[in-house]
């Protein structure tokens, strides 16, 4: 249970941190290359532990829907990136955290 509630602060720490990087990194680089960089950098490290499992294949089924659910996720990443540049990365933290909470209330 340690281990577990060590992983939750690690990974909140780092997704809290990630409009702060982005912030910086947008003085060198565009947006999307940023974006793109994160996520080639993520498959990087994440790909030997997938292939080590040995996956099943999918079926055609779920190959639509993972498609269909990675292209919302890739948009979301993507519009968080370039919104980031017309505001302050404190302020683009708050809003981006607020979001499940503004979904609830307009879908009452």
């Amino acid at each position: 249970m340690f281990v577990g509630i060590i992983a939750l602060l690690v990974a909140g720490v780092i997704g809290g941190l990630a409009p702060i990087f982005l912030k910086f990194g947008q003085r060198e680089l565009p947006p999307l290359t940023l974006t793109f960089l994160r996520f080639a950098v993520a498959t990087l490290v994440f790909l030997p532990f997938y292939l080590q499992r040995k996956p099943a294949p999918l079926s055609k089924k779920n190959i639509i829907e993972l498609t269909k659910k990675s292209i919302f996720f890739t948009l979301n990443v993507a519009v968080f990136s370039i919104a980031i540049q017309y505001t302050t990365a404190i302020m683009s933290q708050i809003l981006y955290t607020a979001v499940p909470i503004i979904v609830a209330i307009l879908s009452y």
